[in-house]
């Protein structure tokens, strides 16, 4: 089943001249990714398989086909070496054919804001060698300069019908579940989806907020690491769920005594308008805190 035909309609038009740097945004879970994966398959067929490497020396891990190199924008984060060295090493040391340049697939663009300006002279200096594709949460977290060097495609989130019949379809559920399931998944497919095969297993429409609430409660009790509670912090970030109902069932964990000193830092997180990961790593290092104190 098809999410948005209209927007894969539109790069299939353009796809069969050529390939142009591409931007798709949208709200987590909206499709971005299959349509990206979807224009590579009009521009080459079949893909094959990627393979995943870890290169320690740029402090990266990819993913590769004989048609593109994948690079997802968490892992380029945490990379030491500039997006320009990275690109220009993967470029050379890995053997892309596409008959007429390198395909550059790089996903959650949007965390790496610092390195928009990089990137734009980038794809100006390799435009001869290169074509990118790019997918975000949101065009807004991305520089103007950079934006305007792309294709932009916006992904709407699914409806909660074509979720309903997405998830009826392939788990063979009935329709007042499938449509129970899609309007819990708050228009997010990824999040659909595990609800749909968990429901099948169980038999229960699970509270998915619990389940969030219950792995924030168990991390943020038992950890003595900084490490894991930023892993979890990028975890929640990364797939832009909704906190608000999730701490709430968080609070209902939490024993009595501790709720005050965790509502602190949960009013404070939820008064800021635009939340960044920092502001989310800030609140579960809060959190641990008043549940934890050997955390270090």
């Amino acid at each position: 089943m098809k999410f948005h035909p209209d927007v894969e309609e539109q790069t299939n038009v353009y796809s069969k001249k050529m390939l142009l740097n591409t931007l798709f945004y949208g709200p987590s879970g909206s499709g971005k990714h299959t349509l990206a994966m979807n224009l590579l398959k009009q521009l080459f067929g079949v893909l094959g398989k990627p393979n995943e490497y870890v290169d320690e020396v740029l402090g990266i891990k990819y993913a590769v086909t004989s048609k593109y190199i994948m690079i997802d924008g968490y892992e380029w984060k945490q990379s030491k070496v500039s997006i320009a060295k990275c690109i220009e090493e993967l470029t050379q040391t890995q053997h892309v054919f596409t008959g007429l340049y390198k395909v550059i697939y790089i996903r959650y663009i949007d965390v790496l804001f610092d390195s928009h300006q990089t990137l734009r002279q980038l794809i100006e200096d390799t435009y001869n060698e290169c074509r990118y594709i790019f997918t975000s949460r949101s065009i807004d977290n991305i520089d103007p300069s950079l934006v305007s060097r792309c294709i932009t495609m916006r992904v709407p989130a699914p409806s909660i019908e074509i979720l309903s019949n997405w998830i009826k379809e392939k788990f063979e559920i009935d329709n007042d579940v499938s449509e129970l399931i899609a309007i819990h998944s708050q228009k997010n497919a990824n999040l659909c989806y595990h609800m749909a095969a968990l429901y099948k297993e169980t038999g229960v429409v699970e509270n998915m907020n619990y389940i969030f609430a219950k792995v924030i409660y168990d991390k943020v009790t038992t950890t003595t690491s900084l490490g894991e509670i930023h892993e979890l912090a990028e975890k929640y970030f990364r797939c832009n769920a909704h906190l608000a109902p999730i701490l709430r069932e968080y609070l209902k964990l939490v024993p009595f005594e501790k709720r005050k000193q965790n509502l602190y830092y949960i009013e404070l997180y939820v008064s800021r308008k635009s939340k960044s990961i920092f502001d989310l790593l800030y609140l579960l290092m809060g959190l641990t805190k008043t549940m934890n104190i050997e955390a270090e």
